[in-house]
């Protein structure tokens, strides 16, 4: 009897050895599986980083290109050509005096001023009827 429980301690012992053993082969490969996954999307990461520097400096050299083409007479004579646009007459013309001072009023801060005052008042008002109600009027 005893025989056979040290035979199936060795067994068993045997067995978990076993068992740990392809745990531990199981955990290596899945590390060196994402290892390797990582290096795929470094590469990926290189490599897209790659395209959008040659992008860009494509981008730029058609930008670069496109300033050079179109100079300001260009613009003109398609303004005046194709778009029907023509020089602003004198009565067109605005001239601002940089000389200037900075005292300018403007209407719709004086109406947002006097839109202001005109609700203070109606509050003022409406307070005095309401003290009026509950505490009562000094006219009698």
């Amino acid at each position: 009897m005893e025989i056979e429980r040290n035979d199936e301690k060795r067994i068993f012992n045997r067995f978990n050895s076993v068992v740990l053993l392809v745990l531990v082969f199981i955990a290596l490969f899945i590390i060196i599986y994402r290892y390797g996954e990582m290096i795929n999307l470094n590469y990926d990461i290189t490599s897209l980083n790659n395209q959008l520097r040659e992008k860009t400096a494509v981008n730029s050299a058609i930008y670069a290109d496109l300033d050079r083409q179109y100079n300001i007479d260009d613009i003109k004579n398609i303004a005046e050509t194709k778009l029907d646009m023509n020089k602003p007459r004198a009565d067109q013309r605005i001239l601002i005096h940089p000389d200037m001072s900075d005292r300018y009023q403007s209407s719709e801060k004086e109406d947002f001023y006097s839109y202001g005052r005109a609700v203070w008042e109606k509050i003022k008002h409406t307070a005095e009827n309401i003290s009026d109600i509950f505490i009562g009027s000094k006219k009698d």
